[in-house]
């Protein structure tokens, strides 16, 4: 940033002589400064424009981007140095087509230096930003940069020409220096050079338009046809743009435009056809792994991209290694692995394969292990009481792979059946006297096993109830006692005992 000595030292000079003790009208006045801008020194023209009487200046009342009375309407807006300048050429404020940017020392004719914050005679100047204002005069050490006005405390300093600063114009009168508004149009059109095709993506080369319209060119932007195209430098200076999201297998044509404080001029003549190369297709995604036995079905998606060229066939490979893919190399999204060990818990990937190879695999899957029903339990041993049998076993030495989770004992006949998670198991609601034998299932997440050897025959039974009708008949030496058959007595195998005992002393 550079800074200037105020003009506003030399109008203030003026200002004595022309309105001496006058209330100050900037933001904070300093009671012991005399007014530079007094309100007599303006004409108001009645169409929000004023003449300073000092300089023959008309000025626009309100900074860009505000109007109406006070200023009140919008807000000011800001400008980088070459908008401001395209901004003044393209007003026509109150009829008048010669608005310009003021030079340096025109606009600090207007600073008040009597106070500050605005450091502006608000009366003439309502609703002023207490900030900077750029000014049509570069700055000739630098000519990337041009002098503005901190309207805060009337000091002038350069600043970068892309900087974003507030606009008041100005038109007529006589310039303290000589000033020429240039003049800004489009810029012209580049020409493409090389067009170089890469994975998904070209890199374009270019070279700067002949004209860039009177200004500098803030950027350029290639575009693709087909579209879809993203230019990943758009906006930028730079002469080489690279240009991604292009599709493999895919030809392409590239223009590029150019753009100015002015707006973006016409597209280039197209590049020639570039064609996007064709790559091994991406990875596909697995979805789902259900294990069986011995084997496990791997359901997945087809790749995001199958890198330009039609995909002939997926490939299924198991780790720890060994399983069989019985789909391999076809278009099924399904595919069955076989040969696996029954109790090992696998993973799996997939490939896909186009006309250029085969692409990356995919992400690992979640671990599955393969099983099938458990081998039969064994040694099935029952041993009866009051209608119900507790059956005793030998658990299988082969569990098909994954946990047995449950037994289940199953009579005959009847179907009465126990399941538990161990031996024994009773199984209840038998039938006294009644012949039974047992059989057992293993069961784990795959199914049950076949049934067991069955268990010897068995029959319930329980003590029998108590004779009745008890009655003794006393003889020498002797008693014969009579009772009656117990109500289950035929529910044993037991011999019955007479109705009649004598007893003899």
């Amino acid at each position: 940033m550079h800074k200037l000595i105020s003009f506003a030292v030399l109008l203030g000079l003026f200002s004595i002589a022309f309105e001496a003790g006058a209330v100050c009208t900037a933001g904070s006045p300093n009671a012991s400064t005399a007014e530079a801008t007094p309100t007599s020194a303006f004409t108001d023209n009645g169409d929000g424009t004023v003449t300073h009487s000092l300089t023959g200046l008309m000025w626009k009342q309100c900074v860009e981007g505000t109007s109406g009375a006070a200023c009140a309407t919008g807000s000011a807006a800001s400008y980088s140095w070459s908008q401001a300048l395209l901004q003044a050429k393209n007003s026509s404020y109150a009829a008048h087509t010669d608005w310009r940017l003021p030079n340096n020392k025109e606009l600090q004719s207007i600073v008040e230096t009597c106070g500050s914050s605005p450091a502006i005679n608000q009366l003439i100047f309502p609703a002023t930003p207490a900030s900077y204002f750029w000014s049509g005069s570069s700055y000739v050490a630098g000519p990337t940069y041009a002098w503005g006005v901190y309207f805060y405390d009337g000091d002038s300093y350069a600043n970068l020409k892309t900087s974003y600063y507030y606009v008041r114009l100005v038109r007529g009168g006589q310039s303290f220096d000589s000033f020429a508004l240039p003049v800004v149009t489009l810029p012209g059109v580049p020409v493409l050079s090389t067009v170089t095709a890469g994975n998904a993506q070209a890199l374009v080369n270019f070279t700067a338009p002949t004209s860039n319209g009177g200004t500098v060119i803030t950027g350029y932007t290639v575009i693709s046809n087909p579209a879809g195209g993203v230019d990943s430098n758009a906006g930028s200076p730079s002469l080489s743009h690279t240009i991604t999201g292009l599709v493999k297998g895919t030809s392409y044509t590239f223009t590029v435009t150019a753009t100015n404080a002015a707006g973006t001029g016409a597209a280039s003549v197209a590049s020639g056809s570039v064609l996007i190369p064709a790559t091994a297709p991406d990875a596909p995604g697995i979805s789902t792994v259900t294990p069986g036995n011995a084997q496990a079905v791997v359901n997945f998606t087809a790749p995001a991209s199958n890198g330009g060229a039609v995909i002939t066939g997926y490939t299924v490979s198991s780790n720890p290694a060994g399983g069989v893919d019985s789909n391999a190399g076809s278009l099924s999204l399904s595919h069955v692995i076989t040969g696996l060990a029954n109790g090992t818990p696998y993973t799996f990937t997939v490939t896909a394969t186009n006309s250029v190879g085969t692409g990356v695999a995919s992400s690992v899957s979640g671990s599955v292990t393969p099983a099938t029903v458990p081998a039969a339990p064994t040694a099935v041993l029952a041993v009866p009481s009051n209608a119900r049998a507790t059956v005793s076993f030998t658990a299988p030495l082969n569990n098909g792979g994954a946990v047995i989770t449950a037994y289940t004992v199953t009579s005959s006949p009847g179907g009465f059946s126990a399941t538990g998670s161990g031996s024994p198991l009773t199984v209840t609601g038998l039938s006294n006297g009644t012949s039974y034998t047992f059989s057992v299932t293993a069961s784990n997440w795959a199914g049950n096993s076949s049934a067991s050897t069955a268990s010897s025959p068995v029959i319930p039974t329980r003590v029998p109830d108590a004779p009745g009708g008890v009655s003794a008949v006393a003889s020498n030496a002797q008693a014969s006692v009579s009772f009656g058959t117990p109500y289950n007595a035929d529910l044993y195998p037991e011999p019955a005992l007479p109705d009649t005992v004598t007893c003899v002393a």
